[in-house]
This record gives C-alpha cells, structure tokens and sequence, in this order.
C-alpha cells in the first residue's frame, strides 16, 4: 500500500510524485499506471499553494517506508518545524487526520513533532483534535509537540491530562511535556498547581519589558542550564568509574576493556580511552588487536573530531591492516580537519592509493594544505609522483598563504619548485616562524647559491647556525667560510663549536692552521682545529711529498705549543710522536726536550741537541718538581760557563724560586705520562 498512498498524497497536495513511488504494474497486472491514471478527480479538492522543493523532499522522506527511520523522523521534524506555513500545516493536518493514512506514516509524524523545539500556534487547533482521539501510546509525543506551541492555550490543553481521573501514563505525559515546554521542574503535577504557575506567568509577562515568551525561554534556558551540569557531572562519574575499573583490570585483560570505552557513545568516556591509550603507547608501542580494531572502527565515527583523533593514533601505530582502512576513511571524508589527520596517517604508507586523496586536497582544500604537502612530501621521498604529478603538487603548495606553509610544504617546494620558488623560500627564511626557518635552511642548505641567504637568517637565529654550517661546509669550506660561521650567534658554547667543527672538518689543512690563529680564547676548538690538521696532514703527506711534510711539521709544532702551554707534556710528546721519521723533525726538537724534562725523562732529553735556552724553558716549567735539581744539572755541567748576561739573571732568578720552593715545601713529583694533569701547572708562554 505505501508507494499507492505516496502517489495519493503527492496528487491530493499538489506534489510532483518521487521516484520511489512510481510503482509500475508488475508481469500480469491489469490496469493503467498510477502515473497515468487520475487519482479521484471528482473528489479531489481545488488545489492550493503547493510546498516547496525543501518540504517536497522532507515528505517524500517521511512516506518513503523503506528509508531509515532515523531519517524520516528527522524530515518529520523539519516539516513540524514549518507548520506555520499553511501549505506545510496542510500536508501534515490531511496526513495526521485522514483516515487513509498509513498508520506508520502517522506514527513517524508524531515522533518527528513531538521531538520538534518549537511548533506554530497555528498548529495548536491540529493538535487539539489529535489530543481527543489519540490512544495512551501516541497521546504523549501529542502532548510534547502541543507543549512545544508554548501559549497559554496550548498549556491549558496539556494540563487537562493531569487530571487524576486518567490513565498515570497519560498524566505523565501531560506533566512531562509541561516540563519541557516551560522548564518548571517543581511545579507538582497537578492541575491546580500548573494553573498557579500559569497565573504567575502572565503576571510577570505583563510588566513592563518583559514577555510571555521571556518568561517561558526563560525557564527552559535555565532548565538547559540544570541539566547541562547534571549531565557533565555524570559524565566525570562515568569518567571515574571507568578509569577506576581500568585500573584495576589485569594488565592481559585491560585491550578488551579499553576497546570497549574507545567505542563508547558519551563523548567524555571515549576521551578517556584516548587519554589511557596515548600512556599505554609509551610502554607497549603496538596495543592489542581488540584496541586496534576499536581505533580503525572509529574512523567511521559520524563525529569528524573523534575521527581525527583515531586517525592520529592510527598513523602513530601504523598497523599492517591499517593502511586499508585509512585510505578507505580518506577517500570518502569531506570534513577538512578529519582529513588532515587522515592524510598524516596515510603519509605512513606512501603509494598510488594515497595519491588522488592528496592532489584532491592540495587542489580543493586551503585550510588543510599545508598538511597534504606533508603527504605529498611522503610520496616524493618514496618516488610516487610521475613529472606531471609533480607539477600540479607544486601549483598546490603555491597557493599555500606563506604564513600557513608547514616545514614539510617548504621542503617540498624546495625540492620540485622553480628557482623563484626558492628565492620566496630563502626571503621567507628572514620572516618566517622557527619551524618555517629551520625546515627552509635545512631544503636549501644544499644548494651552493644559497649560501649566503642562509649565513643572513643565520645572523638573527641562533638555531640556524647547524644549518648554516652544513652549506658553508659543503660549498665553502675556506677560512672565509670558517670566518663567516664564527661571527654568528649559537644557542650555547656547544652548538658554536660543533657547528665550526662541521666546517673544519671540510677545510684544507692550511686554512685549519689559520683558523686555529683566530680561534680566540676557546682553547678547545683551538686544539681541535690543530689535531684536525695535524691528521690531515699525516694523510696528505704519504702521497703530496715536500709540501705535505712541511706542513705535517708545522701542525705538529703548533700543537706540541698549546698543550705544552696548557701544561699538557704527554699530549705535546703524543703529537710530536705522530710525525713520520722522513719528515724534518729538527723544529720539534725544543719542545721534545721540554716535554720530556716535564715529565721526568731528563736523561732522555740530554740526548737532544738542545740550547742552553731550551734546557732554561724546561727548567722554568719543572721548577716545583722533583727532578728539578736534575736540569739544573744539566745547565751546570753544559752551559753555565758560556751563557749570557741574560741567561744567567734568568737562571739566577730560577734558582732563587727552587730555593724558596725547597723551604716551602716537599718537592712535587712529575705526572705519569699517561695520568691527567691535575692539578696542572700555571701555563706558561711556549718554548720560545
């Protein structure tokens, strides 16, 4: 019957009749079409004002007896929600009150008005009569669509079912839509007590700037209120009896448990799972299968942020069956922020199925291209973008604002923009945000003709300063290079020298000695600067000849003074040491002689031809030790007849110092050649 009473009603109210109702008769049927036979022409009344394409589809809606109820009611709704226009009051009064009338279309009616805010008074008379014939069951989604009128008139008609001699079902009906319609929870359910209520009411709605209708939203705003918190006070109850119950679960039983509070319908709860699953991630990375299932479920939630959600913790798992489920999820999903965190857990999986979802977004979404650049970056990385691809991936990432690129985006552009893509990049690496900075410096670091843009926004960055060296050691790795990363600001003495380090270790040998002149005060990128070069320098001189030993020689000298100035002498000796036999060691033989005398091995430093000069340096370095007296020995027996005026006051002003030293104290003993130095003599200028 319900496709024939469709094709009625639309004929009888002057509707076009839907498709789902042009029944044609089946194989055998006898008889015209209902499309081609007038529908009662002697009865039917002159038509009227038809409703509009909105209502027209509403209705259809509600008559259709095979789509989903929650549907028809909602497009019932609608229609109760317009019943202040006569063509819709029509439509609803012939459906309502024609006995014709499927009595499951009456029902979905019904439902629809008695759930609908608020109704026309024009409707009330409609109501009126349906209120004196329904039976006990309809006779409650009556009254809460009368209540919804919300006039006196229309209260009246709701308080006549408070009467005592009616079924209690109809009596709570009446109070129940009472409730609603005013928000008066206290008000006893009877009809004296209503009444009271109501005379109240329009007392206060006759004073001046006041209103029936702000005295009766008031009410229900305030009711609102009630329940909000009622609701949200359950809601932390439900929170805590949950988390409480998890906690105490067995940990082997706890993934069915949090399965079941992921998939829970109050939106607190489920947040709860969320909020128990991120601490689970951090000790067990995979979570069980029960909660996996539970996360890929909810990328089907009708909620876009609860979608968001999963998907997030979906791409940080990254399951093998996840992969299927999120494309499926991207693939149909129009909300721009469920997509984007669809998108970041598909990047996880970069192939074909990921490409149409991101070219879609770049193309159609402003608000989530930043994040569809990340994805287009994963597809690059993995090589999934054909040369045609890459061109409209790049008209996307354009038509980001500049303030909204993500450091992925920018990356990307570098890599498949033109050079005037570049150059925008390099000018927003002055004006960008940090992360916008950092991932610019870091595309372009690359690229030799950027060089001097990155040193620039290295300048007013300190954290660009890794980035600045990596260009400058890949594309200037000179002393003028060394020079231009030593004169910009770090975030600590640390970041500095590493980041000069990255430059020294690309720099030539000669260029290495230079800088270690400019090093300043830090003595340990001095010694860095002076042992890089001195182990190049051994490399260089198997295969470069003179010039690599003489430089070798030098490196070696230069880092023989500063840890004999540090007081260092088996470091100074350990360099020294490292010089090949063939190279000319005669250079080296006074600070052999002076870190051998510091460290006790005075005998074999008499071996070594050595001035009168050398053995005072040593003796002026060894003064508080021990085997002092020993190179002073030395001095006696080979030098003293001969040495100058200056010599001798230097050698007498030595002697003064053992003297004092000697009465002073125990003499020290000299450091094992292999032990710190600690504590460590004052330095002393090198060796002259």
């Amino acid at each position: 019957m319900g496709n024939r009473f469709a094709a009625i009603v639309c004929a009888v109210f002057g509707l076009s009749v839907p498709a789902w109702a042009d029944a044609r008769p089946t194989a055998g049927a006898s008889g015209p079409s209902l499309r081609s036979q007038p529908v009662g022409t002697d009865a039917t009344p002159t038509p009227e004002p038809s409703i509009d394409a909105d209502a027209s589809e509403d209705l259809a809606r509600v008559l259709d007896a095979g789509a989903p109820e929650g549907d028809r009611i909602d497009a019932a709704r609608r229609l109760a929600i317009r019943s202040g226009e006569e063509p819709v009051l029509r439509v609803l009064s012939g459906l309502l009150l024609g006995a014709d009338t499927d009595p499951g279309v009456r029902t979905i009616l019904l439902r629809g008005m008695a759930r609908s805010p608020q109704l026309a008074e024009a409707a009330l008379p409609l109501l009126t009569e349906l209120a004196g014939g329904a039976d006990a069951e309809r006779l409650p989604r009556v009254l809460l669509a009368a209540g919804a009128v919300r006039t006196p008139e229309a209260l009246r008609l709701v308080m006549r079912f408070l009467d005592p001699g009616l079924p209690e079902a109809m009596r709570t009906g009446a109070q129940n839509a009472l409730v609603r319609a005013t928000g008066q929870e206290e008000v006893p359910p009877t009809i004296a007590a209503w009444e009271a209520w109501l005379d109240r009411a329009l007392q206060r709605a006759a004073k001046p700037g006041s209103s029936w209708d702000r005295v009766v939203l008031g009410g229900v705003a305030e009711r609102m209120d009630r329940n909000t918190s009622r609701a949200r006070d359950l809601a932390a109850r439900l929170v805590d009896a949950h988390r409480r119950l998890y906690l105490a679960t067995q940990a082997d039983q706890r993934g069915a448990l949090l399965a079941q509070i992921l998939g829970d319908p109050v939106a607190e709860v489920r947040g709860l799972g969320f909020e128990l699953l991120e601490r689970e991630l951090v000790s067990t990375p995979t979570p069980p299968p029960d909660v996996l299932r539970a996360l890929l479920g909810l990328l089907s939630s009708p909620t876009p942020s609860v979608r968001a959600q999963a998907a997030v913790f979906v791409g940080r798992v990254a399951p093998e069956s996840g992969a299927a489920a999120v494309f499926e999820a991207l693939a149909r999903e129009t909300d721009p922020i469920a997509a984007g965190a669809l998108l970041t857990a598909a990047s996880r999986w970069p192939g074909p199925a990921l490409r149409e979802p991101v070219l879609h977004w770049l193309e159609n979404g402003q608000s989530v291209r930043a994040v569809a650049a990340e994805a287009a970056l994963a597809m690059h990385r993995a090589e999934q973008w054909s040369a045609e691809d890459l061109e409209r991936v790049a008209a996307g990432v354009r038509g980001i604002d500049s303030e909204r690129l993500s450091p992925g985006a920018c990356r990307l552009l570098a890599a498949i923009g033109s050079d005037e893509d570049r150059r925008a990049l390099s000018r927003l690496m002055l004006t960008g945000s940090g992360t916008q900075r950092a991932a610019i410096a870091d595309a372009l670091a690359d690229r030799a003709e950027h060089v001097d843009a990155i040193l620039e926004a290295a300048a007013s960055d300190p954290a660009l300063i890794g980035y600045a060296a990596r260009a400058v050691a890949a594309h200037r790795p000179t002393i003028a290079g060394f020079r231009g990363v030593a004169r910009l600001p770090a975030a600590d003495e640390n970041a500095k020298r590493r980041a000069l380090q990255r430059v020294g270790e690309a720099m030539p040998i000669a260029h290495l000695l230079t800088a270690a002149d400019e090093s300043g005060g830090d003595t340990a990128m001095t010694l860095w600067l002076l042992e890089r070069a001195l182990d190049r320098a051994r490399q260089a001189a198997a295969d470069d000849g003179d010039a690599a030993r003489a430089l070798l020689a030098e490196a070696a000298e230069r880092l023989a003074r500063q840890q004999l100035a540090l007081g260092r002498a088996a470091e100074a000796l350990a360099a020294m040491d490292s010089v090949p036999g063939e190279v000319p060691a005669a250079r080296l033989t006074p600070l052999r002689v002076v870190a051998l005398s510091m460290l006790g091995r005075v005998s074999e430093a008499e071996a070594f031809e050595a001035s009168a000069d050398v053995w005072l340096d040593a003796l002026e370095r060894c003064v508080g030790l021990d085997h002092a007296p020993a190179i002073r020995a030395v001095l006696a027996d080979g030098f003293e007849p001969d040495l100058s005026r200056a010599q001798r006051e230097r050698l007498a002003a030595l002697d003064r110092e053992l003297l004092a030293r000697a009465s002073e104290s125990p003499p020290a003993t000299p450091p094992e050649s292999d032990a710190p130095a600690s504590p460590q003599p004052t330095p002393q200028p090198p060796p002259r």
